[in-house]
């Protein structure tokens, strides 16, 4: 549910449905909005799917921030389902199994690209808002070292707002420096744990923050053309937090190196990396996209 007192908006999470808070930090984490906020508020059915509610209280509800907290740890209590371990992902014809193989893959590369960056990349701007690549950095072993009890035990230091939760991680963990960054980034490429989400989220994550440090820094990467299908596939159904199927509606997204499409409308076309990046709203990758479609898309963004 969501209590919107003032300026400030405070989530809670409904106690009856299992949760799907989380998935692929983008550039609306970090800003003036909060799209699982958003989600809620003006999208009551997708947030329903997802297990939450919307609730509005006006300036005479007197709760305050210790009662919040007070009520949030016991949220247990009021039987909060965690997302079990799906034998294959919802929506997906990939096994749980195979996506955390593409994860870890991934994850790895990953490591190896940031153990050759210098230290005028590490402090070089990624296209995450606001972040560093070494922030960004930061945010990915933050998902990867993510639990449900942690994750539930920081949004509630964070009063429940998810720009908040996620810049406090990022900026921590990215104070530990790159080499520690890299090491327990690597002690992540065989672990299955991960936040209240669906595993295909945590897949989208390492994709498109890979990218968001990669791009700006002039690097190249391919993901495999599976795991690229399967975000693609994600993402286009889904409105939390990434907002992507708000942002391509009636709009046809046509990969010119994959066999993939979806939707209809105004065309917009291009390596599908760089429609999944379109997709979760990074304006940098439009020069790669082409189409009647792209000024719609970049509207949107």
């Amino acid at each position: 549910m969501v209590a919107e007192r003032g300026p400030e908006v405070v989530v809670e999470v409904a106690a009856t449905r299992p949760t799907a808070i989380g998935g692929p930090r983008l550039p609306e984490v970090v800003g003036s909005v909060d799209p699982l906020i958003d989600e809620v508020r003006h999208h009551p059915a997708d947030a329903e799917h997802h297990g939450l509610g919307a609730r509005q209280h006006g300036p005479g509800d007197e709760r305050d921030r210790e009662t919040l907290t007070r009520n949030s740890l016991e949220m247990p209590a009021r039987a909060i389902a965690l997302p079990r371990l799906a034998t294959r992902e919802r929506g997906s014809d990939m096994k749980s199994e195979e996506t955390w193989k593409f994860i870890h893959d991934e994850r790895n590369q990953m490591a190896e690209t940031l153990i050759s960056l210098s230290a005028d990349q590490w402090a070089a701007p990624s296209w995450c808002e606001g972040w560093s690549v070494q922030d960004t950095a930061g945010h990915i072993l933050a998902a990867a070292e993510q639990t449900p009890a942690n994750f539930y035990k920081e949004m509630i230091s964070a009063g429940f707002r998810f720009n908040v939760f996620a810049d406090r991680a990022a900026k921590r963990l990215a104070s530990i420096g790159p080499d520690e960054l890299v090491r327990r980034l690597q002690a992540r490429t065989s672990t299955t744990n991960h936040p209240p989400a669906p595993i295909m989220a945590m897949l989208g994550e390492i994709v498109v923050h890979g990218e968001d440090i990669r791009r700006p820094l002039g690097l190249e990467h391919r993901s495999p053309e599976a795991a690229l299908v399967a975000v693609a596939d994600s993402y286009k159904k889904s409105n939390l937090l990434i907002g992507a199927k708000r942002r391509i509606a009636g709009l046809r997204l046509r990969a010119t190196d994959i066999d993939w499409a979806y939707g209809e409308g105004l065309e917009v076309s291009g390596p599908l990396t760089s429609l999944i990046l379109a997709m979760a709203g990074r304006k940098g990758v439009h020069p790669d996209l082409t189409g009647e479609g792209l000024a719609t898309l970049g509207n949107r963004a």
